[in-house]
């Protein structure tokens, strides 16, 4: 959006409001674009994939941590059932939440399949791929 219309946005929200409303920085509307918002989908996944093509966190490095994580978490279960301090209830609940922690380690693995993101960017007013 240019910064007219910003700026008439945020006269506008301050007559609504009964207060001054400063207009948001073009940065920080991009980012919102990025990050999604309830008006379009979350870029974040197109520019991940973008910066994965790139040579930036690939699969593999991904996968090496999905796999450190795994063992810390492994060996956190393993420290839950060793410990003689808790009781029994309060074992069994301690190693069902650690079982139940998941991890979201850099990007969704769709991310990088074309088909699921078209699926994905379906209906918006934007498209990445010819």
């Amino acid at each position: 959006m240019s910064s007219k219309y910003t700026q008439s946005l945020a006269k506008f929200n301050a007559v609504l409001q009964g207060r001054t409303v400063t207009p948001p920085s073009q940065a920080s509307i991009c980012l919102a674009y990025i990050r999604g918002n309830y008006e379009m989908p979350n870029l974040g996944f197109a520019t991940a994939e973008a910066i994965v093509k790139q040579g930036y966190f690939s699969p593999a490095e991904k996968a090496k941590a999905v796999k450190m994580i795994s063992e810390v978490k492994n060996g956190l279960l393993d420290l839950i059932k060793a410990s003689t301090w808790m009781d029994k209830k309060t074992k069994e609940n301690a190693i069902q939440k650690a079982s139940l922690m998941d991890a979201s380690v850099a990007y969704p693995d769709w991310i990088l399949n074309k088909t699921a993101q078209q699926i994905y960017y379906k209906g918006s007013n934007f498209f990445f791929y010819t």
